[in-house]
């Protein structure tokens, strides 16, 4: 009887022990605040998705290990901050760390993005999946409880948003 309860407490400890260490080295990532997305973001727009492409890359770190990332590129529609001249963005959808991988984007889709810059000319949503949103039919469709808020006061929310956060 003594050996199987120390069994049994020997088993819930392992347990236990496994599932704090699977939680801890979980990289969960957590919808940041819109003002956080603004300050964070190095470019705000609604675009459309033309093209899915693989990208080779290597980490600068293990230049032997090569990664081919998928890069969507996006026709803007509409900068809403950032560098006012892009007629295309290329943005990296999935990196390596699952989860800052996004769900998006089909060709043909809009999407609001909140992006920084990772190499070059590419961006990438620093949020994970919480820094792009699908707009459709000039709605956009918010990850927490599904309503669709007019595109239009989104626009007008980060703009005012950007303007506090400069002055």
């Amino acid at each position: 009887m003594l050996n199987k309860n120390l069994t049994n407490s020997f088993s819930f400890l392992v347990f236990s022990w496994f599932f704090i260490v699977i939680k801890a080295f979980s990289a969960n990532v957590d919808e940041m605040h819109l003002s956080e997305k603004i300050h964070e973001s190095d470019i705000v727009l609604v675009g459309v998705v033309y093209s899915l492409e693989k990208v080779p890359w290597n980490h600068p770190s293990y230049p032997e290990l090569m990664i081919n990332h998928e890069v969507s590129k996006v026709k803007s529609q509409k900068i809403i901050f950032g560098n006012k001249n892009l007629r295309e963005i290329r943005i990296r959808t999935d990196l390596a760390i699952a989860e800052m991988r996004l769900d998006c984007c089909e060709i043909g889709a809009s999407y609001l993005f909140f992006l920084k810059r990772f190499e070059g000319d590419d961006y990438f949503s620093f949020n994970g999946r919480y820094g792009v949103y699908a707009v459709v039919d000039n709605k956009v469709s918010s990850w927490k409880d599904k309503k669709n808020i007019d595109l239009d006061r989104v626009i007008e929310q980060i703009e005012l948003l950007k303007a506090k956060s400069v002055n």
